[in-house]
């Protein structure tokens, strides 16, 4: 069988700006989702809430307004606190090639409500099969596996992020 994540060039390139969010309970638990690109199926990795900064909205809006529809919790943007990390990044999904530049904010949310996919589009529910309160050392101990390596790092920063308030 072929590796799944060997795949044909992208035929094009997109530029974007994202907000992202990842939110943490009282037990420093991150909400993360889990998915697939649509090229590879066959490969599912966990990722960060968020996504592309819309005309007229600023970071911290997309990241607040991606929480709500990826997976049904509201916050006010202005609880989202500080950027504690930006980053760029290069991938391919589907026939593009994505140059995203990542600003990522952090909330707490002390009582991990339960979140609820049904805002997804039609895309990202094509892709998207749930989203899970983990822990950082689930990814440490090898219980889940990051996709990026770069993912521990955002996941610690968050949980930082949110103890320092």
């Amino acid at each position: 069988m072929s590796d799944p994540r060997l795949r044909e060039p992208a035929t094009r390139t997109v530029h974007r700006r994202t907000g992202r969010v990842v939110p943490v309970d009282a037990d420093g638990r991150v909400l993360l989702l889990h998915g697939f690109e649509p090229a590879r199926p066959d490969w599912w990795f966990w990722f960060t809430i968020g996504g592309a900064v819309e005309d007229g909205e600023t970071v911290r809006q997309a990241a607040a307004r991606e929480l709500r529809e990826e997976v049904g919790l509201v916050v006010d943007e202005t609880e989202l606190g500080e950027p504690y990390c930006t980053s760029e990044i290069e991938f391919d999904w589907d026939d593009q090639h994505i140059v995203q530049h990542q600003t990522f904010f952090a909330v707490l949310l002390a009582d991990a409500p339960m979140p609820d996919l049904g805002g997804l589009d039609g895309s990202e529910s094509d892709t998207i099969d749930r989203a899970q309160w983990l822990s950082v050392s689930d990814f440490e101990t090898g219980r889940a596996e990051p996709v990026a390596p770069e993912l521990v790092g955002y996941l610690h920063g968050a949980v930082a992020a949110v103890t320092t308030r």
